[in-house]
């Protein structure tokens, strides 16, 4: 994760800095969830968009990748693709009138990038029976109990509860 926060901040920095920064826009999202479940509702998913032209904050509001398409279709003056994005709900609201040229800075993470977990302990012996050769191959209810018992348990160290922190069945 921290590898990648990096690198996109780093192409954000370097696209802020240059006159293609008024004209660009990053779309940023999951191309496929499925095994990256949000805490609260795994339908939930990531979506960055950035840009000289963005407000700030966190919007609440439902969108799909259809959405995102049909945004990218009104921006460029395009027509809609397909039937999904015809009916796709440009994401209008993210966007000011005004740029903000300033450059952007990309932040490095404070956790070392060449961290690696410890090699022992039961969820270093119980990752260990993972097939991850291969993209959808792993045993989706170890992964998930193995993910779940390292967030449950860092929680519950610094005194916070997860939300829907009952062990998954």
């Amino acid at each position: 994760m921290a590898d990648n926060d990096l690198a996109l901040g780093r192409m954000v920095e370097a696209l802020s800095k240059t006159p293609f920064w008024r004209d660009t826009v990053f779309f940023v999202l999951e191309d496929d969830a499925q095994d990256g479940p949000d805490h609260v509702d795994s339908h939930r998913s990531l979506l960055l968009v950035i840009s000289a032209y963005n407000r700030g904050g966190v919007s609440h509001r439902f969108v799909n990748t259809t959405d995102v398409v049909a945004t990218m279709e009104e921006i460029l003056g395009l027509g809609p693709l397909s039937q999904f994005d015809h009916f796709g709900r440009p994401l209008r609201e993210v966007f000011g009138a005004e740029p903000d040229l300033r450059p952007y800075e990309a932040l490095t993470p404070a956790q070392p990038l060449t961290e690696m977990n410890p090699p022992q302990g039961s969820a270093a012996r119980e990752s260990l029976k993972l097939d991850l050769s291969k993209v959808d191959v792993a045993d989706e209810e170890l992964f998930n109990r193995i993910l779940w018992r390292a967030i449950k348990d860092a929680a519950s160290r610094n005194g916070r509860r997860c939300p829907g922190s009952e062990e998954p069945g």
